[in-house]
Order: C-alpha cells, then sequence, then structure tokens
C-alpha cells in the first residue's frame, strides 16, 4: 500500500496508543481532534473523518468482484503475524469501524442497530457492492481485530491493554 497509508498507521498508533496508555485499557475509537491530529502529523491534507475514509476506501478491492473487499487488509493482517511488534496496518480501518459503532443511535434515517448502513456511508460504499462488502468483512473482521490485539500483546501493555 501506499506511504501514505503507512505513514497514517504509524501516527494513529502514536496519538491514540502512546506511552500515556501504558497499562491502561484503550479503543480504537477516535474523536475528530484524534484523527485530526494523526492525519496531520502524516501529512495528509484533509485531516478529517473524510479524509481517513478517503484513505481506508483506497484499502478496499471494490472495483475487483473476484477478489474479497478486505483482500490488501487481510494479506497485511497474515504478515503482521509473523511480526506482531509492528504496527498493524489495519489500524485506520479500525478506527473508521468503530466510529460506524459509535454512530449506532437512532435518527431520523437509520435504526439504531443499522452499522452497515453507517459504515456504508462512511466509506462511500455503492449500494451495488453493499452485500459484498458486508460478507467480506465478516470473513476477515477476526483477523483484522485479531491483529491489533496480538500487537498491544507483542509490547506487554506498553502501548496499552
Amino acid at each position: 500500500m501506499s506511504s501514505v497509508h503507512d505513514r497514517v498507521t504509524e501516527a494513529i498508533a502514536d496519538v491514540m496508543f502512546d506511552s500515556v496508555q501504558a497499562g491502561r485499557p484503550v479503543y480504537t475509537l477516535a474523536d475528530a481532534e484524534t484523527i485530526r491530529r494523526a492525519l496531520d502529523a502524516a501529512g495528509v491534507q484533509d485531516s478529517t473523518l473524510d479524509g481517513l475514509s478517503q484513505l481506508v476506501r483506497s484499502t478496499l478491492q471494490l472495483d475487483n468482484a473476484g477478489v474479497s473487499t478486505f483482500h490488501w487488509q487481510a494479506e497485511a493482517a497474515r504478515r503482521h503475524q509473523r511480526q506482531p511488534l509492528e504496527t498493524p496496518p489495519a489500524l485506520p480501518l479500525l478506527v473508521v469501524l468503530s466510529i460506524a459503532a459509535e454512530q449506532m443511535h437512532a435518527d431520523g434515517s437509520l435504526a439504531a442497530h443499522n452499522y452497515y448502513s453507517r459504515l456504508h456511508g462512511i466509506l462511500g460504499i455503492p449500494a451495488t457492492q453493499s452485500h459484498r462488502f458486508e460478507r467480506d468483512y465478516r470473513r476477515t473482521a477476526e483477523l483484522l481485530w485479531g491483529s491489533l490485539n496480538s500487537w498491544l500483546e507483542a509490547w506487554e501493555g506498553e502501548r496499552g491493554i
């Protein structure tokens, strides 16, 4: 993936999982200020949730029906298993997934439990790709989240627990 993705991944790790978090429970939920700090540190022009979402969307295989939507993310997570001290490449995606979950409250257009519609909106997933996107996420979710857990364990709590 791009050096921009690598820079954003490391910046998120530095901002959200720094030494202040040692021994404390940590979460991948970022507010607007945290996103801004991480994207600014990575040198990304658009330091908003939209900027982060565009970066994450660029890692998804939406235009290749013969490949899992999360192919790149899954392969990167498998490589990460061999070097768990390295920052998990899925970190930007995990932040976006957490933000979508946090937005799960009833509003005028979506039921409170409608996670995927919120996620589709954040990432700009076309309706024609929604079923495939959801199916492929379910198949890779454990691997992606497992890379974060492995990383935190490999750091023995220094970046949080």
